[in-house]
C-alpha cells in the first residue's frame, strides 16, 4: 500500500509542477538556469522512489541553489513540491536524516530570504513566496514520519499474524502428537495384554483343553481386544495424515474411547461424566487383569472437581492403562495388586502396588520407556510419578507406583499465564 502512496504522491506533485512550470516558462517568468534547474528537481524527484536518501540530498542542494543564487532563486516556489516529496520519501526511509534534510531546507529558504535573494520576504505585504515555500518543507517530514509509523506497524501486525500462525500450527502439532503417542500408547497396552492373556490361556490349557462355551468366550473376548487394537491404529494413521481430529474417535458411543474424546488444552471437562468414565475405566483395568488371574482392588475414592482439565484427565487415564500393562508384564501371576484413585481436593492421587514377579528388579523394571514418558507428561502437567520396591512384612518384594497430580482448571489458567508473560 506504502509503494503506491508513495507512487501517487510523485506523480502528483509532479504534474504538478509541470503545469506551473509550464504557465511560467509561457509567461516568461523562469529563465532557462532556473529551468533546468526545475527540470532536475522534478527527474530527482522521480528517482527517489527507488534511492530515497540520494535523492534527498540532491534535491536539498539543488532547492540550497535555488535559494541562494539569484540567477536561479526565479524557480524557488516550482523546485518546492519536488523538494518537499523528496523530503518526505527519504524521511520515510530514515526519520533522522530525512528530518535534517528537512531542516537544512528551511534555513536555505530563510537565508535566501533574509539575503533578498529569494523574491518576496516575510513581511512586505505581498504574497509572500517564502511563506508559501516554507509550508511543504515543514509538512513533508511529518508526512514522511507518519508513513514510516504506518509501515512499521503494518510489519508488526504482519509479524504478530505469522507469530499466531505459527503458534496455531505448533498446538495442532502438538496436539496430534499428543493424541498420537496416547493412542500408541493403548495400542501397544492392547497388543501386550493380549500377548499375556493368551499365553495365560495356553499355559492353563495345556493340562485340560475348557469346554466349548468356555472358549468360545474367550476367543470372543481376544478378538474384541485385537480389533479395538486394529481401529486404534487405524486412528493413529488418520490423524498423522490430518484426515481427523486429535480425539479417538466422535461417533463412538463406547465410555471407553468417550473417555479420551477431548483433547484440546485447557478447556474444562464435566466432573460427574468425567468421574463416571473414571470409574469404568479402573473397573475395566480390574476385569482385565483378573481375566488373567490376578486378585485385582480397584476403585476411585471421592469425584472429580467442577471444571477439571481435560488434558489432566487424560494423562491419569494413560496411567491407568500403563499402570495395568506393567502390572500384566511384571507382577508374580495369581497374586494381589492395588490399583487405586483418590481425589483430595484439586489434586489426583493414584496409588498401585503389586507382587514382584521372579526375575524382576529395580531396574528392569524401570528400564521400559512407558513409565519414563508418563513422568514427564505429569512433570509438565505439575504432577510427579514415584516408583519403587519395597519388601512387605514377609519379605515379598512388591512394586510400589504412587502419582500426584493436579486436576483443577485453576492451576493450569495459572501456569498458562506465567507462560504468556515469559
Amino acid at each position: 500500500m506504502l509503494d503506491y502512496l508513495r507512487a501517487i504522491t510523485i506523480a502528483a506533485c509532479a504534474g504538478l509542477t509541470a503545469v506551473f512550470g509550464a504557465a511560467a516558462i509561457m509567461a516568461g517568468a523562469v529563465t532557462p538556469p532556473s529551468a533546468a534547474l526545475l527540470l532536475a528537481s522534478c527527474t530527482v524527484m522521480i528517482a527517489a522512489y527507488w534511492r530515497p536518501m540520494a535523492a534527498g540530498y540532491a534535491n536539498a542542494a539543488l532547492w540550497i541553489c535555488a535559494c541562494l543564487i539569484p540567477p536561479l532563486s526565479a524557480a524557488t516556489l516550482l523546485t518546492a513540491l519536488p523538494a518537499a516529496a523528496t523530503c518526505m520519501l527519504a524521511t520515510h526511509r530514515h526519520p533522522r536524516r530525512g528530518g535534517c534534510i528537512a531542516i537544512v531546507q528551511v534555513l536555505a529558504l530563510a537565508a535566501g530570504a533574509m539575503a533578498g535573494t529569494v523574491t518576496g520576504g516575510f513581511g512586505d505585504g505581498m504574497e509572500s513566496e517564502p511563506t508559501v515555500g516554507v509550508l511543504p518543507l515543514v509538512v513533508s517530514p511529518l508526512l514522511g514520519l507518519l508513513m514510516a509509523w504506518w509501515e512499521r506497524l503494518d510489519h508488526a501486525r504482519t509479524a504478530q499474524r505469522e507469530l499466531e500462525e505459527r503458534r496455531r500450527a505448533m498446538a495442532e502439532q502438538d496436539r496430534r502428537a499428543r493424541a498420537a503417542t496416547r493412542i500408541h500408547d493403548r495400542v501397544t497396552n492392547r497388543l501386550a495384554y493380549l500377548i499375556l492373556r493368551m499365553d495365560n490361556d495356553r499355559a492353563d490349557w495345556e493340562s485340560a483343553m475348557p469346554d466349548d462355551g468356555r472358549l468360545l468366550g474367550e476367543l470372543r473376548d481376544l478378538a474384541a481386544v485385537a480389533r479395538d487394537a486394529l481401529e486404534e491404529t487405524r486412528g493413529v494413521i488418520d490423524i498423522l495424515d490430518g484426515n481427523r481430529l486429535a480425539g479417538i474417535d466422535e461417533n463412538d458411543d463406547d465410555s471407553e474411547n468417550a473417555e479420551h474424546s477431548n483433547v484440546m488444552n485447557g478447556s474444562d471437562a464435566d466432573p460427574l461424566g468425567e468421574t463416571a468414565m473414571l470409574r469404568d475405566h479402573l473397573a475395566e483395568a480390574a476385569d482385565r487383569l483378573t481375566a488373567i488371574g490376578f486378585d485385582v482392588d480397584a476403585g476411585l475414592d471421592g469425584a472429580l472437581p467442577a471444571g477439571c482439565n481435560v488434558e489432566a484427565i487424560d494423562a491419569l487415564h494413560d496411567l491407568i492403562d500403563e499402570t495395568c500393562n506393567n502390572i500384566a508384564k511384571h507382577a508374580r501371576p495369581h497374586t494381589a495388586c492395588r490399583i487405586c484413585v483418590m481425589m483430595r481436593g484439586d489434586t489426583a492421587m493414584l496409588d498401585s502396588c503389586n507382587v514382584v514377579g521372579d526375575g524382576h528388579t529395580q531396574e528392569s523394571m524401570s528400564a521400559g520407556t512407558g513409565l519414563h514418558a508418563k513422568a514427564a507428561q505429569f512433570q509438565r502437567l505439575g504432577g510427579t510419578i514415584d516408583h519403587t520396591i519395597t519388601r512387605a512384612e514377609d519379605g515379598t518384594p512388591q512394586w510400589r507406583l504412587s502419582a500426584t497430580l493436579p486436576i483443577g482448571s485453576a492451576h493450569f489458567a495459572v501456569r498458562d499465564s506465567q507462560n504468556e508473560q515469559i
